[in-house]
């Protein structure tokens, strides 16, 4: 069996494993690629092909913003967002509350722990 490449014209031979056969073919001149259809060892049909995916499904349409922004949904966010704007005020208000003497308690460093405190004072590798 002997088709034509549509792309420079070459004819090349098909072995008889393609008497039905239905995909794709590979000139071997050019590299071409042609979609083939071959019924009881005729070929039917031929026409340029490509390794293009499918068509993918169309995409969702976008929810509209009152879809997105029910009153419901803005308001629990609020709720939500006004909430952790308190807590994050009142860890900040303990943090700078004035002490008897009336001054600012200031951060406290956090000590190493004792291992790491000995091998900080000997230095690295001894011990």
């Amino acid at each position: 069996m002997k088709i034509n490449c549509l792309h420079c014209g070459h004819a090349f031979g098909v072995d008889d494993s393609y008497c039905d056969y239905e995909g794709l073919l590979k000139c071997p001149t050019c590299a071409g690629l042609l979609e083939a259809r071959i019924q009881d060892g005729m070929v039917r049909s031929v026409r340029p092909g490509s390794f293009a995916a499918p068509p993918a499904e169309p995409a969702p349409a976008p929810a509209t913003q009152a879809q997105a922004l029910s009153p419901a949904s803005v308001q629990a966010q609020v709720q939500a967002a006004t909430q952790e704007i308190r807590e994050v005020q009142a860890v900040a208000q303990q943090a700078i509350q004035p002490t008897q003497s009336g001054e600012p308690t200031a951060p406290q460093p956090i000590d190493p722990e004792p291992a790491d405190q000995a091998q900080l004072s000997e230095g690295p590798g001894v011990g």
